[in-house]
């Protein structure tokens, strides 16, 4: 099971560089920026290629590049982040039944920080199943999935705070 997701992620990841998007970004600490905001199937994936140096940090976020998929009238969503920090490149799975009410929280993965790029994916079934996976450019990754059957898939976003680098992201939407 592990083999096809990557070999999926890395063709999806060598793919990014030809695809348009923001590129490079500078989001000051405490604002929060949309990079991609997307409408939706029930099943669909979206895999990010991210360059990220945190910048100022504010108080109340942390830097980060966060994958979200969600609803539009409702209060469930999943979202798979990256934080970059001085030394580490953290990744986390959360998700959150309403605003600010998380339900589950988990690292799910935490690397040397070594100013290469890391590619994030995620992958969504109509069932509620979620596939997450983050690597790093040295082959050293972490995955794995998540059932949310409360979960609708009706737009999937990709946000910044606090950072600034690049990213370019494809998905199946695309």
């Amino acid at each position: 099971m592990k083999t096809p997701t990557l070999i999926i992620t890395f063709l999806l990841c060598q793919q990014l560089f030809a695809e348009p998007g923001p590129g490079d970004i500078e989001i000051p600490g405490g604002k929060f920026q949309y990079l991609y905001k997307l409408e939706i199937e029930n099943t669909g994936s979206i895999a990010c290629r991210i360059l990220g140096i945190p910048t100022d940090r504010d108080s109340k976020w942390a830097s980060a590049i966060a994958i979200t998929i969600s609803a539009k009238d409702d209060g469930n969503s999943t979202q798979v982040s990256y934080s970059p920090e001085k030394d580490m490149h953290s990744f986390d799975i959360r998700t959150i039944d309403g605003p600010q009410s998380y339900s589950y929280v988990s690292q799910f993965l935490k690397l040397v920080h070594d100013n290469q790029p890391v590619a994030l994916s995620v992958r969504w079934q109509e069932d509620g199943t979620i596939f997450y996976e983050a690597k790093d450019s040295n082959g050293q990754y972490g995955s794995g999935y998540i059932i949310n059957s409360k979960q609708k898939f009706e737009g999937v976003s990709v946000t910044g705070s606090g950072i600034k680098g690049n990213v370019y992201c494809l998905s199946d939407e695309i």
